[in-house]
């Protein structure tokens, strides 16, 4: 197609003029007219030129290009698509069909007591599937959310090492250095408190009011005294006494030993 013959409108001459119809869009100055000067509808001229279209052949190929890459689109279902339909959606996005097809990958050397298994995991595929992920998001989720725990598991060891650091700081100026033998003796009344009202009973609520550790480590410096006093006052009598202090028998001290792990050096 030639660009003139859609610029520039055709020219009739006078009958003197024996050449007829002549198009002028041979001359030089036509060499200015472009493709985008032709087109009459709202903004189209500005358009092409914004596009690069020089002439009816750009268009074209415009277009073809447009249809081809439309074909590679994924179509979004419709509140009434069917099944099937949604289907191939989910399968073009890569999201498995059953939830254990998503596979996790755990951070090596994780620290020793996280509460993590594999049922957790279970669940977050089963959320994963629910809400339509494919494999790479699932496991950057399930990624995310272990380093989460790590992070909070972390900060709950340091928050229980500083507290059992005051809580022998506490216990330290009340009965002496650990490892002393009054330091000892407290420790075994204290125990003896325990195990003559409830034993492990005693134990799992004290640890559930936060007053000693899951691991049996003291928490409660306060709490700690108070019981040591009242094994002292019921129980003081029946301590095996040598070496001033008093000494502790091998159960006994075992038991300390349980109660308060930082005596065990």
């Amino acid at each position: 197609m030639k660009t003139n013959a859609i610029a520039r409108p055709l020219i009739v001459h006078s009958a003197a003029d024996d050449t007829g119809v002549s198009d002028e869009g041979t001359g030089e100055g036509d060499q200015s007219a472009s493709f985008s000067d032709g087109l009459t509808g709202d903004g189209h001229g500005a358009y092409a030129t914004e596009q690069g279209w020089n002439n009816a052949d750009d268009v074209i190929k415009a277009h073809q290009d447009l249809s081809a890459s439309s074909k590679e689109l994924v179509r979004i279902p419709g509140k009434d698509a069917s099944d099937d339909d949604k289907a191939a959606f989910r399968k073009a996005l890569g999201v498995p069909v059953k939830a254990e097809d998503y596979s996790f990958k755990l951070p090596e050397q994780l620290p020793e007591g996280l509460a993590y298994d594999a049922s957790q995991a279970d669940t977050l595929k089963g959320v994963a599937l629910d809400l339509g992920l494919d494999p790479n998001q699932a496991d950057g989720i399930h990624q995310a959310f272990v380093s989460h725990m790590v992070g909070l598991h972390k900060a709950s060891e340091d928050h229980a090492e500083q507290q059992a650091t005051a809580t022998t700081d506490a216990l330290e100026k009340a009965w002496g250095e650990t490892g002393t033998e009054g330091f000892k003796r407290n420790l075994s009344l204290l125990d003896r408190v325990i195990n003559k009202n409830g034993g492990d009973g005693l134990r799992k609520e004290l640890i559930a009011m936060g007053a000693v550790h899951s691991n049996g480590g003291l928490k409660s410096p306060q709490l700690s005294i108070l019981l040591a006093k009242i094994g002292a006052e019921y129980f003081d009598e029946d301590m095996p006494q040598g070496g001033g202090a008093g000494t502790q028998t091998p159960a006994n001290e075992d038991h300390a030993e349980i109660l308060y792990p930082a005596n065990s050096k």
